[in-house]
């Protein structure tokens, strides 16, 4: 057989190979891991809560079925011991000015429950903390935060007059955090 025609056979075996006429490798196709995501402990409404400034705004709970009585929303400015103790432990001091504060409010009986925790939702910084009035029957989780002009306060209660069993602590955080993390100034 001549050189010419070895040549073009070679050729097109070459390109039927390439085009098909070769078995491919068989393709593995790996099982794509299910996530499974929990859906959130509480829906938001659409209905958002504006604060007396009007510099803010957090979303509440859709439904009221763990007691609360927030998001219960106080601002004001920083000044005097509250700008001192932000000045000398930052937002954590700012925590526990307003722990001070409702200690004072309940007659002494608030006590705190763990420690004051500082945290960040996005860009936003938070500082937390729980009280309760009765032994630890109930608990009141507040949230300190500043906004571009003020300070405010945001607290989720356990409400004493529900037949619902209260909401346990690690509860009570995901909540805040939730109505936190929909605030907006």
């Amino acid at each position: 057989m001549p050189l010419f025609h070895r040549f073009f056979l070679l050729l097109l075996l070459a390109c039927s190979l390439a085009f098909g006429g070769c078995p491919s490798p068989q393709q593995t196709v790996k099982p794509v891991d299910t996530v499974v995501v929990a859906p959130p402990l509480v829906q938001l409404s659409a209905d958002a809560v504006h604060s007396p400034a009007g510099d803010m705004t957090v979303k509440i709970r859709r439904l009221r079925r763990l007691a609360e009585d927030g998001p219960h929303l106080v601002g004001g400015q920083a000044r005097g011991n509250v700008r001192a103790a932000y000045d000398a432990s930052g937002l954590k001091g700012l925590a526990e000015i307003s722990f001070q504060r409702r200690w004072k409010g309940s007659q002494s009986r608030a006590r705190m429950e763990g420690l004051v925790e500082e945290f960040e939702l996005g860009k936003r910084r938070f500082a937390a903390y729980s009280y309760t009035t009765d032994g630890g029957a109930t608990l009141t989780r507040v949230a300190v935060f500043f906004t571009a002009t003020r300070l405010y306060e945001c607290a989720i209660a356990n409400l004493t007059f529900s037949d619902n069993d209260p909401a346990d602590p690690k509860a009570m955080e995901e909540i805040l955090r939730l109505v936190l993390a929909s605030a907006m100034w």
